[in-house]
């Protein structure tokens, strides 16, 4: 597996650059099997799943539970839109699907949609490229929200907002809570820089407010969706490029420089004698 390298997805190949992470890696082939569906088969929108979400998390507080944790998380997936595969959903196939087929990569487990021979979907990306430290596991829903920024912003907001909620999770590990409003607050209470904690809201909250009716209505406003972009740049920028960069170059200054800077620190601690 290696991103140097770049392999052109090909329908005769079991190893290609991954469409989603540009990882070169094996790829597992999927065929359509079919089934006659009685009656229109209707999609879970993002706004269905938000009420549905809001209703479970409200029963679940008081002991009950709408669905089971796994068919919430279901639900959840069907609502962005995207493809992904189900294991037992349907039995009893009737028919195999031809010339439509589907590949999983081994690396980041995306999907990619084919039609005869050629992927028609991920769409080609139209998001910036991520920062240069974002985490591999941010970087693959980065992406996916760069290949439906043009077919639909809010779903790109909606997945912008996930980066943000496992940033959070990176940057404060073992110290994470149960939800991304919890984690900013921990992060402000350690001195968040006041700007990152801005972008952190700004992206949050449109990628939030992006699924739930009568609130933002990010179905058509690209432009706001391509400024998350920037803003979850800016926010590995400073949170973790910029620290480590100072890092390394004050490693470097000399023994006893640093020695001096230690005594310096400790001596400005001690309190100050009274008159």
């Amino acid at each position: 597996m290696a991103k140097g390298r770049y392999v052109a997805p090909a329908v005769d190949e079991t190893a290609f650059s991954c469409p989603h992470c540009g990882t070169l890696t094996a790829q597992r082939w999927y065929v359509y099997q079919a089934r006659e569906q009685k009656g229109a088969p209707g999609v879970w929108t993002p706004e269905r799943a938000a009420e549905m979400r809001e209703k479970w998390e409200e029963k679940k507080g008081e002991g009950e539970k709408v669905v089971s944790d796994t068919l919430m998380e279901h639900i959840e997936k069907r609502a962005l839109g995207l493809p992904f595969l189900s294991r037992g959903s349907y039995e009893g196939s009737e028919y195999t699907v031809y010339n439509l087929s589907v590949t999983k990569c081994d690396e980041c487990g995306k999907l990619a949609v084919w039609l005869y021979d050629r992927i028609i979907w991920p769409q080609e990306n139209e998001a910036p490229e991520p920062a240069a430290d974002m985490p591999e596991e941010i970087v693959a829903d980065y992406m996916e929200a760069g290949s439906i920024l043009g077919a639909s912003p809010r779903g790109a907001a909606a997945l912008l907002r996930l980066c943000v909620q496992k940033l959070c999770r990176f940057l404060l590990g073992d110290d994470a809570k149960d939800t991304i409003d919890k984690d900013i607050a921990t992060l402000v209470s350690r001195g968040l820089d006041k700007r990152v904690e801005m972008a952190l809201d700004i992206v949050r909250v449109v990628g939030n407010e992006s699924v739930h009716p009568g609130k933002m209505d990010m179905k058509d406003d690209r432009a706001t969706a391509e400024e998350l972009f920037g803003l979850v740049n800016v926010i590995v920028e400073m949170m973790i490029t910029q620290p480590k960069r100072i890092a390394e170059l004050y490693s470097k200054l000399p023994p006893e420089k640093l020695k001096g800077i230690e005594q310096r620190n400790a001596q400005a601690a001690l309190p100050k004698p009274e008159n």
